[in-house]
């Protein structure tokens, strides 16, 4: 939604503040420029996924991408029966 124009960036610091308000995290998805992910980190954005940050992967490229320190995050309230990565291997 971000382009480089900037044509969109209020309507991105709309939905991040909204977020906010309602006590919700935002993940950014689709980040294809540094560009957009100057603004996303302008806005505090908490997290985000897109080409510009890694490619899709298999399983064990995540793994050896994340690295030693990965600690898998929790699911939220509601998921929790969801399969995660642990469950699969």
């Amino acid at each position: 939604m971000i382009d480089s124009a900037g044509n969109n960036d209020e309507i991105v610091r709309a939905i991040i503040n909204l977020a906010r308000t309602l006590g919700l995290k935002v993940v950014a998805e689709g980040i294809e420029t540094n560009v957009q992910l100057d603004l996303l980190k302008e806005l505090n954005c908490e997290g985000g996924q897109g080409f510009l940050l890694a490619r899709p992967m298999d399983f064990e490229s995540l793994v050896e991408f994340l690295g030693k320190d990965y600690q898998p995050m929790l699911p939220p309230p509601g998921f929790e029966d969801i399969p995660t990565a642990s469950m699969i291997q």
